[in-house]
């Protein structure tokens, strides 16, 4: 979005120009709350643990990891749920 910013202030009047800076901080934004949200539809999983694979993938490897980290989190988490129960019944 920054390269965009910039253009907008280099091509545009300032008034157009902050209008769309705004539009972008607020998109960026809401994608950044919205999309663990919407990966985690109907799943066990806390959400918390859906948000931190979605950011953390997404620093590590990019726009793939923005989909695997929260996938791999998840089931990482569900192993260890899944381990925790096993040994409480036994």
């Amino acid at each position: 979005m920054i390269p965009a910013i910039i253009l907008a202030f280099s091509i545009s009047d300032t008034t157009p120009a902050i209008i769309f800076s705004i539009y972008c901080v607020l998109v960026g934004v809401s994608d950044n709350i919205l999309k663990p949200i919407f990966l985690g539809k109907g799943l066990k999983t806390p959400m918390i643990v859906i948000l931190i694979g979605t950011i953390g993938g997404m620093l590590l490897h990019g726009i793939i990891g923005l989909f695997i980290g929260a996938v791999v989190l998840s089931v990482m988490y569900r192993i260890y749920e899944y381990w925790v129960n096993d040994l409480k019944l036994k």
